[in-house]
């Protein structure tokens, strides 16, 4: 690595660290990735390998075979919107709904909610054209996303901001949910 891209400038990050003209880069060296071994990739490690930039390739036979994996990966990214999508629609379902107000489990009605919260995060990505990142960084770098709801980061603050065993306040989330994340 360092013949190639200099010495590691951050020892105390897992991976090669450089700057080059005030942008840092963390070089991870990976196996060649076939499209077969992409389809099999969980979608935050779709994302990171998509985000990131072949430094060296002396063959090209990174970059050839990215192009296949981005031609696949545009009917990927169509196919789970459709599924996460009718997650959703499963989840916010009037039957699904009403069976746990009936028995007044506040809690469960906002945890299903904040679920599909989570899940059109997901659908946001693949409105970009983009795989979601991994879950610890997912809202984070949904806020600098191209294509959102107008007042996105209000939005989600404001979804994000819950009394999680109230049912008034759960109608509040769900009513904002519908009519500014679903529109």
């Amino acid at each position: 690595a360092e013949e190639i891209f200099g010495p590691n400038e951050e020892k105390n990050i897992p991976f090669h660290c450089i700057n080059r003209n005030g942008i840092g880069y963390e070089i991870n060296f990976i196996d060649f990735v076939t499209i077969e071994n992409f389809k099999k990739m969980s979608n935050p490690a779709k994302y990171s390998l998509l985000e990131s930039k072949i430094l060296y390739d002396p063959n090209e036979k990174f970059q050839n075979e990215l192009m296949e994996i981005n031609l696949w990966s545009q009917l990927d990214i169509k196919r789970q919107l459709n599924e996460e999508f009718g997650y959703i629609i499963y989840l916010l379902g009037d039957y699904k709904v009403d069976r746990w107000n009936r028995r007044q489990a506040y809690i469960q009605m906002n945890e299903n909610l904040n679920a599909a919260i989570r899940t059109a995060i997901h659908c946001l990505y693949f409105i970009n054209g983009l795989y979601w990142a991994a879950e610890d960084r997912n809202l984070y770098y949904s806020l600098s996303l191209e294509k959102v709801p107008q007042n996105y980061s209000k939005i989600i603050f404001d979804l994000c901001t819950q009394k999680p065993d109230n049912q008034n306040d759960y109608y509040r989330r769900e009513s904002l949910f519908k009519s500014e994340i679903l529109r």
